[in-house]
């Protein structure tokens, strides 16, 4: 870039210089200096724009949105991600507009204290996160999920806890992968315990 400054309006040149703020911004990210990693991430995402590249541009805003989350500012990062959606909509099936999306829910269900629109909020991080790979969010996102299953089920009310088990059961084959996970033999050890019960009670039912 110095050698060649007198190139500097050449597109060649300005695309380089693009990459090279692309990389700034995620070396200044690894480093936790936010501040400078959106500063350089919101310069490359501009050239980018300038050199009609938007889907360059987009992976630019998104990691720059990202920077919020990673330095806990998740009131920040929420306005930030809506404008990001509005700005970028039209990559909705892309990998980085999902994972800012999958995160965006994620912290939607944290703060909603709507049981329903939790459970939809969970379920839709969830499936996003697995969408682009990211088995380790989306088994957070199920996990909490299935809490709620479990925390609204009652003996008296069959259909609640039918919910439960099945929900288990489709938490239990989908993240196979983490059978060593503490949470993951916990809820296997509950689900067979409460299906084991759930037969019982029917069946001294049907003696009766």
């Amino acid at each position: 870039l110095h050698k060649y400054a007198d190139f500097s309006m050449y597109e060649d040149f300005k695309e380089n210089l693009a990459y090279y703020r692309q990389w700034k911004g995620h070396k200044n990210n690894e480093d936790h200096r936010f501040d400078d990693a959106r500063a350089v991430y919101a310069e490359a995402e501009e050239m980018f724009l300038v050199l009609k590249q938007k889907s360059r541009a987009l992976f630019n805003a998104s990691r720059c949105v990202l920077t919020y989350k990673s330095q806990s500012m998740m009131e920040t990062y929420e306005k930030s991600a809506e404008e990001f959606f509005k700005e970028y909509g039209e990559f909705a099936e892309t990998k980085y507009y999902k994972e800012v999306r999958a995160h965006y829910y994620s912290y939607k269900a944290d703060r909603s204290s709507d049981p329903s629109m939790t459970i939809e909020f969970r379920g839709e991080a969830e499936r996003l996160f697995l969408e682009i790979n990211q088995r380790e969010s989306a088994f957070e996102n199920a996990r909490k999920l299935l809490d709620l299953y479990w925390e609204s089920i009652s003996s008296k009310d069959e259909r609640l806890t039918q919910r439960c088990l099945e929900a288990t059961e489709r938490f239990l084959g989908r993240y196979s992968d983490f059978l060593e996970h503490e949470y993951y033999r916990k809820r296997m050890a509950e689900y067979y315990l409460l299906q084991a019960r759930t037969l019982a009670s029917q069946l001294k039912q049907v003696l009766r």
